[in-house]
């Protein structure tokens, strides 16, 4: 994996009751950096993928209720 600047970063908010949201344009790594942390951290952290219909569908127009549930 290439070494990015914001992996730092990333890494001192995790785990303090923070979500981490990675949005960025196509094909810029953002799956990568998220599996750098799943391997990293394993099962103490979550992945979900926008991909996938019933994430987007949850996330959509969502209220921070329902996010809350969510995550």
């Amino acid at each position: 994996m290439i070494q990015r600047t914001i992996t730092p970063f990333i890494d001192s908010f995790l785990f303090k009751k923070k979500h981490i949201i990675l949005y960025w344009p196509r094909q810029v790594g953002k799956t990568t950096l998220a599996k750098y942390f799943l391997k990293k951290y394993g099962d103490m952290a979550d992945y979900y993928t926008a991909e996938e219909a019933d994430i987007v569908s949850q996330l959509t127009n969502a209220t921070s209720t329902s996010l809350g549930k969510f995550f």
